[in-house]
């Protein structure tokens, strides 16, 4: 099984009925840029799901390190997990040290996945409009040069993997959603989803960056969206845009 590019993972998610069948697809795609270990989490309850905060909700890390992180209460302490809450991108594990003081308990964390096999640690946190987090971590087996470290790209399908992990176990809502993006918003959103920028997207349609950002915050109000990321996933999953 080959996931060869976003598009062809959103399209084969479309299909999914199973979470099993849904994360086997993420942890597939990830493989290309070199992660073929994968842990997801809930951070936050879930209620729009009915299911409660936990680490590793899904995930193919090494079992005997798992269950050592869990018999010493590991995910209480987690330094990746309490940075990640004043993160809003992907962030590399090797970061965290740099940037936050941590117990020599957290550091037996680090150095134990590293131990363990998971090397080239990233995580990013996913936020929804309903204030709930979730959050995925990433690793490669490999120690050196096996990672392609694109945050965007990698941001993207953890997103959609997201939004379609929630889809799937979602209660039923009495009260769907129907938004309509103009035909200019729609444009400005498909070059977005070509990771072009304000000023990329202003040249190629005629106007000015001002007008982009404009329908940019337009775009944001109406899908519910923090940002350019999320905002491309649930237009893609809505089927707003064909990237």
């Amino acid at each position: 099984m080959l996931c060869a590019s976003f598009e062809d993972f959103v399209t084969k998610t479309q299909g999914c009925n199973d979470s099993k069948e849904l994360f086997d697809l993420y942890a597939c795609a990830l493989k290309n840029y070199g992660y073929d270990r994968v842990l997801f989490a809930l951070i936050t309850d879930h209620t729009a799901i009915n299911q409660s905060a936990g680490v590793g909700i899904m995930n193919n890390f090494p079992e005997d390190w798992m269950g050592h992180y869990f018999s010493e209460g590991y995910d209480k302490i987690d330094p990746v997990i309490i940075y990640g809450m004043q993160q809003s991108t992907p962030y590399d594990w090797d970061s965290i040290t740099n940037n936050m003081r941590i117990t020599s308990e957290q550091q037996k964390i680090l150095s134990g996945g590293q131990e363990s096999g998971l090397n080239n640690g990233i995580s990013t946190y996913l936020r929804d409009g309903r204030n709930e987090i979730a959050g995925v971590s990433l690793a490669s087996s490999e120690k050196q040069d096996a990672v392609k470290n694109d945050k965007y790209i990698i941001s993207a399908y953890s997103h959609h993997f997201y939004y379609r992990y929630k889809e799937i176990h979602q209660l039923h809502d009495p009260n769907p959603e129907n938004i309509r993006l103009t035909e200019r918003e729609r444009e400005v959103l498909l070059w977005a989803s070509r990771n072009k920028s304000n000023n990329d997207i202003a040249q190629i349609l005629g106007i000015s960056s001002n007008t982009v950002e404009f329908h940019l915050k337009s775009i944001f109000d109406k899908l519910n969206a923090r940002g350019k990321i999320i905002a491309v996933v649930k237009a893609i999953q809505l089927g707003l845009i064909n990237p």
